[in-house]
């Protein structure tokens, strides 16, 4: 006779988050996560050549967490020859960027940039040039989601009416995380999924989804859980690697869309359980508590639609699960890093002096 398993799922997703952040002109930063522009501003709007431009940037994080990580600041958009900076603009206004200390930044806490662009090229009498001016932010950021699945055997089940509940915390972060539960058994050999969750985030830059199937192994008797997991693009920027703000302004396009993903179950590093040999690597983490460990993690690449990169997929095949115990319960954490792009621009017109009136 086939041997019946039902498995009772108790999840509790653990984010880290943060709140919507004020618009400003130009695309970009509005849903993002984490740090934000939350203000840039440009005065004069329309100037005369010789003259200058003030900028004000101010970047928040509006997330519910500390960071540990510096970020990096770039002005750009004009030719570096029509333009001078000075302040903290010289710095911003280069390919090296500036430097923002956002190391122990805790939430709610600002930093302010200001600074001023001269320009110093030339404008034909009787007309006018245009110039976006645009502030990138690149930002480090990661995000832990955990989640407790519970095993109850088939007899604990029938014996004690047992039931899977399921309850969320959700906040809005830079990863987002709903719960579906449908439940279902599993069949001895028959290759079923007994409880299918799916997640979608409300506001974030890096939004995960987690698909929970549960199969049968060889044989009648359940051997592995497969899970997918699903990791979604969900602010107007791009993630990179980890370590990667120092590349500047310009990222190559091969090193856009990337994050790097960790799986511990139980505590218990199972990451290499989850991608192929040639997509894990040892990178330096910095970790929620500040510290930077070396660590094994596995890369995604988020496929691309249209000018956003969207979504990228894995999927973790769980074992040892323990199927006799009555009731057994087991922690999934589910850790992503990446470093974060975000962009504010505005424009500013510049006229000939011979036109000053």
């Amino acid at each position: 006779m086939s041997r019946v398993i039902y498995v009772l799922v108790l999840i509790a997703a653990l984010l880290a988050g943060c709140v919507n952040a004020p618009s400003s002109s130009g695309y970009g930063g509005g849903s993002s996560a984490g740090l934000e522009i939350t203000y840039f501003d440009i005065t004069p709007k329309e100037i005369y050549e010789d003259e200058g431009i003030d900028i004000f940037v101010t970047i928040e994080n509006i997330g519910d967490k500390q960071l540990f990580g510096d970020s990096k600041l770039w002005i750009y958009g004009p030719p570096y020859e029509e333009w001078s900076g000075e302040g903290e603009m010289a710095d911003a206004f280069s390919l090296s960027g500036l430097d923002i200390n956002t190391r122990n930044m805790y939430k709610g806490e600002q930093r302010e940039v200001t600074g001023s662009l001269y320009y110093i090229g030339d404008v034909q009498a009787g007309t006018y040039k245009q110039y976006d001016i645009y502030a990138r932010l690149c930002y480090p950021y990661s995000t832990t989601f955990t989640g407790n699945f519970i095993v109850v055997s088939r007899d604990e089940a029938r014996l004690n009416k047992k039931q899977g509940t399921i309850y969320d915390v959700l906040s809005s972060g830079p990863i987002g995380i709903d719960f579906i539960r449908k439940d279902r058994t599993i069949t001895g050999n028959a290759v079923r999924g007994s409880v299918s969750i799916s997640g979608s985030g409300s506001v974030g830059g890096i939004r995960l989804r987690i698909d929970a199937d549960y199969r049968t192994g060889e044989g009648s008797t359940v051997r592995y859980i497969s899970l997918p997991i699903e990791i979604y693009n969900r602010g107007s920027g791009f993630p990179t690697l980890p370590a990667e703000c120092s590349l500047g302004p310009n990222v190559d396009y091969e090193n856009r869309g990337y994050v790097a993903i960790q799986v511990l179950l139980n505590g218990y590093d199972i990451t290499q359980s989850c991608f192929p040999a040639e997509d894990t690597r040892e990178v330096n983490l910095v970790f929620d508590d500040g510290s930077v460990r070396a660590s094994m993690v596995g890369i995604v690449k988020l496929r691309k639609d249209g000018n956003t990169f969207t979504r990228g997929r894995i999927s973790c095949k769980i074992k040892d699960i323990d199927f006799d115990t009555p009731n057994q319960q087991y922690t999934l954490d589910v850790r992503a890093f990446y470093d974060y792009y975000i962009d504010r621009f505005s424009t500013v017109r510049v006229r000939s002096l011979e036109d000053l009136v």
